[in-house]
């Protein structure tokens, strides 16, 4: 094989790779969805523990009105409509956390690939492209890290603001 055969075949299987290791932490986070004794499991059983407790408190004879009422509305949150679940997703930064993370990849991977084949002479280039490809490469490299920086700095301030 010539150079250029071999950065197609490193770039595809990069490719390739980078898909089958997102399509493994996607699948396993579905398999603790179904498994009993998984995270998700683990919340539902506590939900309906806490629905049954609310339940049975609900029907005890002895409960005054207000009580009552505060527990019929906590019963309501519990039975959210798809429209407050919905923002509830929307809301959660951990989502839109995975989201970032998910699209500085991409970008990485999108701009490194034609760089480093054409480091490797597999394909040319014009001048012009170079420059904003490596910008975008290394945006793509910046979504992925400053997360995890600003998380470890914020860390490292909370230990000396401790001491």
């Amino acid at each position: 094989m010539d150079n250029r055969a071999v950065a197609i075949f490193v770039a595809v299987t990069a490719s390739m790779a980078s898909l089958l290791v997102f399509g493994m932490a996607t699948r396993s986070k579905t398999a603790d969805k179904n498994v009993e004794g998984g995270p998700a499991g683990k919340t539902a059983s506590r939900k309906d523990k806490r629905l049954d407790a609310l339940l049975e408190a609900v029907r005890d004879p002895s409960l005054d009105a207000a009580t009552r009422a505060e527990l019929l509305r906590a019963l309501a949150r519990d039975h959210q409509s798809l429209g407050s679940r919905l923002v509830q997703f929307v809301t959660n930064p951990t989502h839109w956390r995975m989201v970032w993370f998910g699209v500085g990849w991409l970008v990485m991977l999108m701009a490194g690939m034609p760089l480093a084949l054409h480091a490797a002479d597999a394909i040319s280039l014009s001048h012009h492209a170079l420059p904003s490809l490596a910008t975008t490469a290394m945006a793509g490299f910046a979504m992925i890290t400053l997360p995890m920086a600003w998380r470890e700095l914020s860390r490292r301030e909370r230990a000396t603001q401790h001491r």
